[in-house]
């Protein structure tokens, strides 16, 4: 191994500890991206760990694949907690409901899902990720920790910088904490299937449909 690449491991070894860097080829070839396979796979325990990470990395103009930083704070959720756990044990015995329905949601994560601005059928009536989300805390790429946005609705003032983040990719930083706007949960909900017999039936329906006393989720054809 190269002295500079040993250096750099010992490095994220100090920041993260041992436990927490891997190089082994299980690891790696799990954290393949796009098919680049890093050359160490680093889960910081802290805000404080990825920032040093992060900034590690901008030195030594190391590229960062993707990240899930496990960390926790009040009032908000961790990008890095998986969307089937956030309704079941945070909002739901609250009567709070998070309003997004992306394709395989309960395999993805809250940063991910925002990173990558993805959506269901519910967008069309509580919008987007961009819509829903309030304010958020990220690491830059040259690992300072920002804030941006705020815990309650229209307060914000001058640009929205929380909105950037939605849909870039992770390119302009690491979300780690994301604040989002909730909508109460439902008394009751009920589903239906309407066999139609030709496209212009089903626009004639959906017309129909939202004309009508009835509050539809979703509507899919």
């Amino acid at each position: 191994m190269p002295v500079a690449a040993r250096s750099i491991g010992d490095a994220l070894v100090t920041i993260a500890g041992r436990d927490l860097v891997r190089d082994d080829t299980g690891s790696l070839d799990a954290a393949i991206v796009d098919g680049l396979r890093p050359r160490w796979v680093v889960g910081p325990a802290s805000i404080d760990e990825l920032s040093r990470v992060i900034a590690l990395a901008a030195s030594l103009v190391c590229k960062v694949e993707k990240t899930r930083c496990p960390v926790s704070a009040a009032c908000t959720a961790i990008a890095a907690v998986s969307l089937s756990r956030i309704s079941p044990t945070i909002i739901t015995p609250h009567r709070q409901w998070l309003a997004i329905d992306p394709p395989g949601i309960a395999a993805r994560t809250l940063g991910g899902v925002t990173a990558t601005n993805a959506s269901g059928p519910l967008r069309a009536r509580f919008g987007s990720l961009r819509d829903l989300l309030l304010g958020a805390r990220f690491v830059q790429p040259d690992g300072v920790v920002t804030w941006g946005g705020s815990k309650v609705v229209k307060s914000v003032s001058g640009y929205d910088v929380p909105k950037l983040m939605v849909g870039a990719l992770g390119t302009l930083g690491v979300l780690t904490e994301l604040t989002l706007r909730l909508h109460p949960l439902p008394d009751s909900e009920r589903s239906w299937l309407v066999p139609l017999d030709r496209p212009q039936a089903a626009q004639d329906f959906v017309a129909r449909l939202i004309d009508s006393p009835l509050q539809p989720s979703r509507v899919e054809q």
